[in-house]
């Protein structure tokens, strides 16, 4: 659906009216008198219409009305101005004197008559009949006129005025706080101090605004949504390296290793101070170790068992934010991508076999020929497979690893062991993979479906990390996550 702007001559004015905002014959008038004159003047003005109106002055809203029409001036476009009162019309005997609804009602027949009805299409009232200066009922108030859908639509108005000058500081707080969020970028709050003449535009709905986005971006980084953090920071104004660093780790989180290196080096790094280029320093150290990683086992030909530990951290990292993000068909593809890598690992390590899957121009597998000949030499592994359906002269499949940890002189080591049966505990889910969106088919996967075939997949994929010697308890982003979100704090 297209995104059309509003009429550049659109505009909503929505404001608070106090005992201020109505003076009579040039006088204020009394506010213990205050609802009880409104009321006689608005039964005046059923007899006598253009005398009544002409006793009347709005001192505030004239002043503002005055001078947003004159922003918005244009020979071609006369603006279209929608007004909104916020009045009170309290229950309470006790404190009705002072209200002003009835002020707003004498307001409702001013404006259009001091501008035109030409210019002023409508002017509304929002009555307020409980305590207009409870904060928690101005709040309430605010929100169920929104729930109600009785604040326009934001997108129909090209600015919207917000007006807190007159009522009551909570009728005030809550329109700052409730209604300039809900208008968001289009809200511009002014204010007309005391005994001037223009009115002041105030920054307040950007600095909520603000405000919002670094609540929303600290929030994003709790759930290890870096991508997301990284764009709000950018519409919350963040300085440079701390949006920049976001994008980091949302380059290292699609293992991007080497664009988020670039990124922390070109970026971060040169941009930042104290505790934040300690923790870029940091980052640089585990990027570049898992990027010298990645590349190593990309074209190995030999085993090289030291190279896979950090990557199966990360990993299962990424396994475990796709759990917490309920994204399970990517968790589901991930357990199984870790579980490869860490057989793998587990068959450099203890068999000195190279598992290395880089193929060369013909599609051959560069390592497969050393894997053929370390097993053609090794006369137990040979037995071993004597007999199976596994076929050496293919590239090794997860199944066949699995075959050859189960050698009988790995019996009493602890790492093909502990890699054994953490294998062994997630092959209920493997149909599931097989039938899922990650691999062959269109099967569901959901949580229930996937702890129905394993009741606690993290715990068996924290058993396969810790064979690889990390603490599944640590996650291996937290560190970074946690430091730039104590740098978002000190904003």
């Amino acid at each position: 659906m297209a995104n059309h702007e509003p009429p550049a001559n659109r505009l909503l004015l929505v404001s608070t009216i106090g005992n201020r905002d109505l003076t009579l014959d040039g006088q204020p008038i009394p506010p213990e008198q205050f609802r009880a004159t409104c009321e006689g003047l608005l039964r005046e003005l059923q007899r006598e219409r253009d005398s009544t109106l002409a006793r009347l002055d709005a001192p505030i809203l004239e002043r503002l009305i005055t001078w947003i029409l004159d922003r918005h001036a244009d020979p071609d476009e006369r603006p279209q101005l929608r007004v909104y009162l916020v009045a009170s019309d309290q229950e309470d005997e006790q404190f009705r004197a002072s209200d002003t609804v009835a002020a707003a009602r004498l307001l409702q027949e001013w404006i259009p008559h001091a501008y035109g009805r030409d210019t002023v299409e409508k002017v509304a009232i929002w009555r307020i009949d409980t305590n207009p200066a409870d904060y928690d009922d101005a709040v309430r108030f605010y929100r169920l006129l929104i729930g109600q859908r009785a604040v326009p639509d934001p997108r129909t108005f090209a600015v919207a005025y917000l007006n807190p000058t007159g009522g009551t500081p909570a009728l005030a707080f809550g329109l700052l706080t409730v209604l300039a969020p809900f208008f968001g970028e289009r809200a511009l709050v002014v204010y007309l101090p005391a005994r001037t003449r223009r009115p002041t535009p105030m920054d307040v709905g950007a600095a909520f605004r603000q405000h919002q986005a670094l609540e929303d971006a600290a929030r994003a980084l709790q759930r290890w949504d870096f991508a997301h953090a990284a764009d709000l920071l950018r519409v919350a104004l963040a300085p440079l390296p701390l949006f920049a660093f976001a994008e980091v780790l949302a380059y290292r989180a699609a293992f991007d290793f080497r664009r988020a290196l670039h990124r922390l080096e070109g970026t971060v790094m040169p941009a930042s101070r104290g505790s934040l280029r300690q923790l870029a320093r940091a980052e640089q150290e585990a990027l570049a170790r898992l990027l010298a990683d990645a590349e190593a086992l990309e074209r190995a030909r030999e085993p090289c068992p030291e190279r896979y530990p950090a990557l199966l951290v990360e990993l299962y990292g990424s396994a475990v934010v796709a759990w917490e993000q309920e994204r399970y068909a990517d968790f589901l593809s991930r357990v199984f991508r870790f579980e490869e890598a860490a057989l793998r690992w587990a068959v450099e390590r203890c068999l000195g076999l190279p598992t290395g899957s880089e193929r060369d121009g013909q599609g051959r597998v560069r390592a497969l020929p050393a894997f053929r000949e370390g097993i053609a030499s090794d006369r137990e592994l040979g037995q071993h497979l004597r007999g199976t359906p596994f076929d050496p002269d293919r590239p090794p499949s997860r199944d066949l690893l699995r075959h050859l940890l189960a050698v009988p002189r790995l019996t009493s080591d602890p790492v093909a062991q502990a890699i054994l049966a953490a294998s062994a505990a997630l092959d209920p889910l493997s149909q599931l993979r097989n039938r899922s969106i990650v691999a062959h088919g269109f099967a569901p996967v959901s949580r229930e479906e996937i702890e129905a075939r394993c009741a606690d997949p993290l715990a068996a994929l924290g058993r396969l990390v810790t064979a690889a010697g990390h603490d599944p308890a640590t996650h291996p982003l937290a560190a970074s996550r946690d430091g730039l979100l104590a740098e978002l704090a000190r904003i």
